[in-house]
Formats: C-alpha cells, structure tokens, sequence
C-alpha cells in the first residue's frame, strides 16, 4: 500500500513539474489554417540560420526565440 501512495505523490509532483502547454492567439481575422501557414513559415526561416549568436546556450533555442519573434511580427501572441 506505501508504494501505491509513494507512486500517486511521485506523480502528482511530477504532473505539477510539466511545462505548461502554450498556444499562439490568433490576431482578428486570421484563421487556423493561415495560422499554421504563418507558423511553417517562421519555422522553415528559422531552420535555414545555422549558427547561433555566442551568447545563446544553443542553436535551437536561438531557432526557438526566431520562431517566436516571427509569430508576434504577424500578430500574433502566446496564451
């Protein structure tokens, strides 16, 4: 029984750990397909930067913060 109880803490503490799921806001008049069209694009801009300011940890963090920057110049924002 103590490891059943052990194992629910473990999860639930695990569960509270997680990242929380974002999503982007679509600006006024944009759907959901111009939003996945928009997303792709910032995505395949940012793949094609192949090496990272020296100040950053990593490429794809760099790449990451790209993606955002390019969301929120078309008007869109994070939840």
């Amino acid at each position: 029984m103590r490891g059943v109880v052990s194992a629910v803490i473990l999860l639930g503490v695990l569960a509270a750990c997680a990242p929380k799921a974002s999503y982007w806001q679509l600006p006024p008049g944009v759907d959901f397909r111009q939003a996945e069209k928009d997303e792709s694009e910032c995505k395949r801009d940012a793949a094609m930067v192949d090496k990272a300011p020296w100040y950053y940890k990593g490429l794809e963090e760099y790449r990451e913060e790209l993606v955002q920057k390019c969301m929120k110049s078309r008007g869109y924002t994070r939840e």
